[in-house]
């Protein structure tokens, strides 16, 4: 039997691989950065409620006929997914061997684990910096197996839910399911409102896609009286579906809440399409066309090619590629879907040529492969003799006489005391540091200088976590970091040792609600009538003044380091690009001062109204008032920032000593 004409005597509808193509084309403009397919993530939920629909049907098909096999389920999900998956990664791992840098390359290894179980969406989850639609996202070859685990955690206790469940009859378990996809709906919308990661990641969030079309399947299968209706109302409703399709692909953009009630646009409209096949309507014509279907049937291969083949082209360049580089790289990923699909998926899914024992056996041998290759690049801290001193020394800084303390804590902790203590620890502190990744930054070089200076200090900092007084972000997590900064600032300003509080923050990320390329995040005080990006300004500017007259009540002198100069590319590793490949540096757009200017005009029209605080300025050090440059490399090509906005320790060592002296300088 032809496996892509029939599975389990259901009959093989092309426009469904129209649908698949659909899906994974708009996925693979997406990521190529085609702005017109600005919705093209909905893919992956297309992808969703198309799997739920056809795997639920080959269960439920089975189940009724008394043929269901969970040792049999399982042989089919290894032969579908396996094969292509082991054989992209053990290519991109090659790869991979030779232009990822060490860090990375760990975090690679780890993911190599992470597939090997399908858990890289808990992985993945775990990275606060790793959200789908953040540049971070162009750093991580496997980023999209996500999406695999997702699927494989649902198929993993569906079935087992399905048997279990089966004697309370069809139309009961189907009661069930659909509470569960209206509590999964309900906890993604919920969720999206908080801004919590998980929900793009997690199964609790994304069950209620794959359960779409498992209702569908129940309901196709019941030959439901809701699918029996006149051609012109299913020419309507498969319209309708085809619309909210094209609607999410080409309007939705990473601004969406997403998922949320939102992703029912593209759930419902696959669903629609599925639910009304008369194979005499335009839209079923439009979607059974050959490239389409052909499109469709490696869609699986192109998927899992796609993501590797953009990461590993933007890794191994300084310049992101063009336009018309990305639209070869796509060509290319259909080209390699192509072979991948005839020559690994075909073959494997063929029982005649590999057994039930044998499947099994590779998926076995090759988890433990993948594993092993993980540990093996962990431990070896990304095989870092790759690479010549020099850049090992950019990539992992050895500093001498590095800060040994954490330096951040629990607001109970620091409620009692417990901070980081750092510079000439044998003497009492004087002055503290408050401040987010951009204070952790600075940590060393002010160390190094406050030891010159005999003189010591305490330090309090959060990644993306602003020093102000009842200030938090959407996202889930700035509970947490403003509880310890309201500690914080709280504790020092009670602290009678304490003379000088230093504020250090990277400042426009809370007005603009960005850094380059991230989406957005709106601010809130107790005083927020409205939460949104536009009112971030208002918001700041209460949060500051109000965390100014927490300190200036308890008569400290106040200073405020300003944004050092933001990039948008990162500095360490275009350096080291432009080490290994001599590629020119000229085409880099360099920030300007008046680059600077702009993206602290809000923060600059706080500052500017506070005349009882000490301000330091980095780009005096950084920026050349002549050429109207800032400098991301020192005299000798040495890296001054670690990424794109946080200084390396020669970068903040210039601005260190400015610290110490105003620290100095108490009323």
């Amino acid at each position: 039997m032809n496996q892509n004409k029939m599975v389990h005597n259901m009959q093989y509808r092309q426009d469904i691989d129209g649908l698949r193509a659909i899906a994974v084309l708009s996925v693979i403009f997406f990521h190529a950065g085609f702005t017109v397919f600005s919705g093209g993530f909905v893919g992956v939920d297309m992808f969703f409620v198309i799997s739920g629909y056809l795997i639920t049907t080959i269960i439920l098909n089975e189940q009724i006929s008394g043929t269901f096999s969970i040792v049999k389920f399982y042989e089919r999900r290894a032969r579908r997914i396996i094969p292509a998956l082991f054989f992209v990664i053990f290519i991109t791992t090659t790869v991979a061997a030779f232009i990822v840098f060490p860090k990375q390359f760990v975090d690679y290894g780890r993911s190599l684990i992470a597939v090997s179980f399908f858990a890289s969406n808990i992985l993945f989850n775990q990275d606060k910096q790793t959200g789908y639609f953040n540049g971070a996202a162009d750093e991580k070859p496997l980023l999209h197996t996500w999406s695999l685990a997702v699927e494989e955690q649902y198929y993993l206790f569906f079935p087992v839910f399905i048997i279990l469940l089966w004697k309370l009859g069809r139309h009961k378990l189907l009661m069930i399911i659909v509470v569960i996809t209206f509590i999964s709906l309900g906890l993604s919308d919920y969720a999206s409102r908080q801004g919590w990661l998980g929900n793009f990641f997690l199964i609790p969030t994304r069950a209620w896609e794959l359960l779409i079309g498992s209702i569908l399947a129940f309901i196709t299968i019941s030959k439901s009286k809701y699918l029996q209706v006149n051609p012109l109302s299913s020419t309507i409703l498969s319209l309708t579906g085809v619309l909210l399709l094209v609607f999410s692909i080409f309007v939705f953009d990473s601004t969406v809440r997403f998922p949320s009630a939102f992703a029912l646009v593209p759930t419902i409209g696959t669903a629609l399409i599925i639910a009304f096949p008369d194979r005499n309507k335009w839209s079923s014509h439009l979607l059974s066309n050959k490239l389409l279907v052909g499109i469709g049937l490696i869609s699986y291969s192109a998927y899992l090619w796609h993501q590797p083949v953009f990461v590993m082209t933007k890794i191994g360049s300084i310049y992101p590629p063009s336009k018309s580089v990305l639209f070869l790289l796509t060509t290319l990923t259909i080209i390699l879907a192509y072979f991948t699909w005839r020559f690994i998926e075909q073959p494997f899914r063929n029982k005649n040529i590999i057994s039930q024992k044998k499947i099994f056996l590779i998926t076995a041998v090759g988890s433990a492969l993948l594993i092993t290759t993980g540990l093996i690049i962990i431990k070896n801290n990304g095989f870092d003799n790759r690479f010549s001193p020099k850049i090992n020394q950019w990539l992992n800084p050895i500093v001498a006489n590095r800060v040994s303390c954490i330096d951040q804590y629990t607001a109970l902790q620091i409620r009692n005391g417990v901070m980081c203590k750092a510079g000439a620890i044998a003497q009492d502190p004087t002055f503290a540091i408050i401040g987010d990744s951009h204070a952790k930054a600075m940590l060393q070089a002010v160390h190094n200088q406050a030891i010159i200076e005999k003189k010591s200090f305490l330090m309090v900092s959060g990644g993306w976590c602003a020093p102000l007084l009842d200030f938090a972000g959407t996202n889930k997590y700035f509970a947490e970091c403003r509880n310890m900064q309201m500690a914080a600032i709280n504790t020092l300003a009670e602290n009678k040792e304490i003379k000088t509080v230093v504020l250090v923050a990277e400042w426009p990320n809370y007005t603009e609600g960005y850094r380059w390329g991230s989406k957005p995040t709106a601010y809130f005080d107790a005083g927020s009538a409205h939460v949104d990006v536009q009112h971030n300004p208002e918001v700041f500017n209460r949060a500051f003044e109000r965390t100014i007259d927490a300190f200036t009540q308890h008569h400290k002198k106040i200073v405020t380091v300003k944004t050092v100069p933001e990039f948008e590319f990162n500095v360490t590793d275009t350096l080291v690009k432009h080490e290994i490949t001599g590629e020119s540096l000229g085409e880099l757009k360099v920030t300007t001062l008046s680059d600077y200017e702009s993206r602290n005009k809000h923060v600059s029209t706080t500052f500017d109204a506070l005349k009882q605080v000490s301000f330091i300025n980095p780009k005096d050090f950084l920026c050349n008032p002549v050429t109207q440059k800032c400098a991301f490399r020192d005299d000798e090509g040495n890296p001054l920032y670690s990424d794109s906005s946080h200084l390396t320790l020669k970068g903040a060592s210039k601005v260190a000593a400015a610290i110490l002296q105003d620290t100095s300088k108490v009323k």
